[in-house]
C-alpha cells in the first residue's frame, strides 16, 4: 500500500470487510467514518487533509487550512477548517462550518478543494492583518482581487475587512513596508509611489520600496534577514544600487523595520529634512533637484 493512500469504504463497499480486518490487525488506521490510512504513514497535515476530503468530497478547506495549502506553507495549523454544506457532525482535528462557498471562489489542487487565495485572504484579515495581505501581493494578487472576493462571499465584519484592505492600496510587499506607508500618509507626505522600477547600473532595473521621483529621493526598508550570511548577495546588491543611485543624483534613505515601528517620529523627521534639503534653493541643482 502506498504510504499516503487513503481508503474510503463508502466508495468501495466490497472492500469494507477486508479493510476492517486490516484495521483490527493494526495495519490500517481509521481517521473518519469509513476512511482509513496506512497505520505506518505519518499522520501529517497533508494526509489528514486528503482523509478529510475523502470523507467530505463536497467540503472546501477555508481560512488557515486554505492559507497553508495555497499561500503560506510554513504556517502552523493544527485544526483543519472546512465549509461543509451538508452539516456533518464534528470530528477530531476538524472544524466544520455549515455553509456553501460560491463555486467561483473554489479551487482544486492535488485533489483538495479550497477557497481561492483572494477569499482566503479576505477571511483571514481579522486574524492575520497585514501579514496575509502582503503575502498575497508577493504572490501576484492585487487589492481588487481581494475586494472582489469580499463582494462575492461577504462575511461578518465585512466593512472592517474592507477598511484594512484600503490601507494596503499601495501594495506593500512586507509588513514593514506597510508601516512606512502608514507613516508617510499620517505625516502628510505626498507625491510618493511604492515598488517603482528605476534604472540603475548598465541597463539594470531595481524595484525601490518608495520613490519620490520628482525629488530623486528613494526610501528602502531593510529587513533583519538582510544581514545574514545567506543573504550576502542581497546585501551586496543593495549597496551597489544605493551607490549607483547616489552617483546619478539620488538621495537614498534606508530604515530598518525596528526603526519604523519603534521610532516613527524620527523617520518622519529624516524624510522631511531630506525633502526640505532637496527643495532648498541652495541645494546643488546637479545632485538631486532634477525631475526623474
Amino acid at each position: 500500500m502506498a504510504r499516503r493512500r487513503v481508503i474510503n469504504t463508502g466508495r468501495y463497499p466490497t472492500l469494507a470487510r477486508a479493510v476492517r480486518e486490516l484495521a483490527a490487525r493494526g495495519r490500517l488506521r481509521r481517521v473518519h467514518p469509513g476512511v482509513y490510512v496506512d497505520s505506518e504513514a505519518p499522520l501529517d497535515l497533508g494526509l489528514r487533509a486528503l482523509a478529510a476530503q475523502s470523507w467530505l468530497p463536497e467540503a472546501v478547506f477555508t481560512r488557515f487550512a486554505a492559507a497553508k495549502l495555497a499561500l503560506w506553507p510554513e504556517l502552523e495549523v493544527d485544526i483543519l477548517e472546512l465549509a461543509d454544506p451538508a452539516g456533518h457532525p464534528p470530528q477530531e482535528g476538524l472544524r466544520l462550518s455549515r455553509r456553501r462557498v460560491p463555486r467561483a471562489m473554489v479551487e482544486v489542487d492535488r485533489g483538495l478543494r479550497r477557497t481561492t487565495v483572494p477569499l482566503t485572504v479576505a477571511e483571514l484579515i481579522p486574524d492575520l492583518g497585514s501579514e496575509i495581505i502582503v503575502r498575497a501581493f508577493r504572490a501576484g494578487f492585487q487589492p481588487h482581487d481581494i475586494e472582489a472576493a469580499l463582494n462575492a462571499a461577504p462575511r461578518p465584519g465585512h466593512l472592517a475587512r474592507r477598511a484594512v484592505l484600503a490601507e494596503h492600496r499601495d501594495i506593500p510587499w512586507s509588513v514593514a513596508e506597510q508601516q512606512l506607508h502608514i507613516i508617510l500618509r499620517e505625516a502628510g507626505i505626498t507625491g510618493w509611489r511604492a515598488n517603482r522600477r528605476v534604472a540603475v547600473g548598465d541597463g539594470d532595473v531595481k524595484i525601490l520600496d518608495i520613490v519620490l521621483e520628482h525629488l530623486r529621493i528613494a526610501i528602502e526598508v531593510d529587513g533583519f534577514e538582510f544581514h545574514g550570511d545567506d543573504r550576502r548577495d542581497v546585501f551586496e546588491r543593495d549597496r551597489y544600487v544605493a551607490s549607483d543611485l547616489t552617483a546619478r543624483g539620488w538621495r537614498v534613505l534606508r530604515f530598518t523595520a525596528r526603526q519604523l515601528f519603534t521610532n516613527p517620529e524620527w523617520v518622519v523627521a529624516v524624510i522631511q529634512a531630506t525633502i526640505a534639503l532637496v527643495r532648498s534653493p541652495h541645494h546643488d541643482a546637479g545632485s538631486g533637484n532634477r525631475a526623474g
